[in-house]
């Protein structure tokens, strides 16, 4: 090829003005169609999420309940339980321990004001796991505490283990908070002040730090101090709205959010707990036998390569 040749075949080729004005406009109309398409669908589902959630609708924030564990507890009613009782029934759960009877006593009263309530509607299941190993407060005992504060009757379940990994799965999998926590201040064992709803599926509904009816209670008192101190009026004032609103406004809540698993949400039961039990093994038993496959594959790897290195040294 000559110099000229050369030349010519790097000359930039003939645009064409008015295509290429097409071409951008084009995509720009593209784009804005697209934008507007996507903001419009975003505030319809915004605006579809926002009645859901006047009407009640929990949050999915902390998962499903693992129900395929060999953790057994013995009941209050001398049965031996596990957590596939949570398949199928709208539960309410919490901890309370017989060494913090006060604690305790707030948040089953909760717990039965929420059962008085929705008596017409539907049975709730209540669910109290003892924050105590049976070494430390016996089934009688417990009986005896459940009694006092009125965790007793065809709806409750009171249930407690020596089993140590009771302990992670109330902290890891029920999001019930650390049954073994000290204060750092007095040393003191500290109650987990968490009300879990658990829906007919299993799943935790809420948000993380709902429903802490122990500590709703502090609130109300801090505020009692400060309407009845010399404090401003404007501090007063604020402090009044907390005293008559909080507990009340935060049961409220909770009540929604039961209700709207009740009227808008329904579960296939039966495949839950096919689901549940028709798994249990197979993937550790996959992956058991995957791990062995793959050491004899190497082992009879390794075999080969040494005889075939031998025969070499051999020859």
């Amino acid at each position: 090829m000559n110099p000229q040749q050369q030349l010519e075949s790097y000359e930039p080729a003939e645009r064409d003005p008015v295509a290429i004005r097409r071409t951008v406009v084009t995509l720009v109309l593209l784009m804005l169609v697209g934008g507007f398409f996507i903001v419009y669908k975003y505030k319809q589902k915004m605006g579809e999420e926002h009645e859901l959630d006047k009407k009640g609708r929990p949050a999915f924030s902390l998962g499903q309940v693992s129900t395929k564990t060999n953790i057994q507890l013995l009941s209050t009613d001398d049965g031996v339980k596990d957590f596939t009782l949570l398949e199928g029934k709208l539960t309410l759960i919490s901890v309370i321990s017989a060494k913090l009877p006060d604690e305790s006593k707030l948040i089953v009263n909760e717990m039965k004001k929420a059962q008085e309530h929705f008596a017409d509607k539907e049975r709730l299941q209540l669910v109290c796991v003892s924050a105590d190993s049976l070494a430390d407060v016996s089934q009688e005992e417990l009986i005896e505490f459940s009694d006092e504060i009125g965790a007793s009757g065809e709806d409750w379940l009171i249930l407690a283990s020596d089993s140590e990994a009771l302990v992670g799965y109330v902290k890891d999998v029920l999001k019930l908070g650390m049954v073994s926590r000290v204060s750092k201040d007095s040393n003191e064992r500290i109650l987990p002040d968490l009300l879990r709803i658990i829906d007919p599926s299993t799943s935790i509904r809420g948000g993380i730090g709902d429903f802490t009816f122990v500590e709703y209670h502090r609130d109300k008192a801090r505020a009692k101090d400060i309407i009845q101190s010399d404090a401003g009026e404007i501090e007063k004032k604020q402090a009044q709205e907390v005293y008559d609103n909080i507990i009340t406004y935060q049961r409220n809540r909770m009540y929604k959010n039961i209700d709207y698993i009740l009227t808008y949400e329904s579960t296939d039961v039966e495949a839950l707990r096919k689901e549940n039990r028709s798994n249990r093994y197979n993937t550790p038993l996959i992956v058991f036998t995957g791990f062995i496959l793959f050491i004899l594959i190497m082992g009879y790897r390794l075999k080969m390569q040494r005889n075939k290195e031998s025969l070499v040294n051999k020859e």
